[in-house]
């Protein structure tokens, strides 16, 4: 299979748009990637990249990548930032409307505790602050 060099130029320089609803075409293209990256790199090379790409993350990435978004929710919230306690019983109440892989916090929890707790680890883990709501326990409800 010929490489269209063309279409590699436009993949290097990010000028690559996907053509929606084409799903042939979408295959023609990455073969055409894959066999422009074997001719750089050789076949075994080039497989193990893609196969790398290809492989869902593991539970452990997905768990981190979870708890960062949490976290970085929490601390989107601006100067009218509620506390720890408020914030996850919002969570908590999301959680109950969404199936269960979307769900944010352990476990796709829906238990306002739950989430409050985890929460309060995660913060403290993090070390953006030290005492989340400027309170110790569960003083904050």
């Amino acid at each position: 299979m010929p490489i269209d060099t063309e279409l590699v130029r436009q993949v290097v320089e990010g000028r690559l748009t996907p053509q929606p609803g084409d799903p042939e075409a979408a295959k023609r293209e990455a073969e055409d990637f894959f066999f422009a990256i074997v001719a750089r790199v050789g076949w075994d090379q080039a497989r193990e990249i893609f196969l790398a790409i290809g492989r869902p993350a593991p539970p452990e990435v997905v768990r981190q990548c979870q708890n960062e978004d949490l976290i970085e929710l929490y601390n989107l919230q601006g100067p009218d930032k509620k506390s720890v306690w408020e914030f996850a019983g919002q969570i908590a109440f999301a959680n109950r409307m969404l199936p269960r892989k979307s769900r944010m916090g352990p476990r796709g929890s829906t238990s306002h505790d739950t989430i409050y707790r985890h929460l309060k680890r995660l913060l403290k883990k993090s070390g953006k602050s030290k005492n989340p709501d400027g309170r110790t326990g569960h003083s904050d409800k």
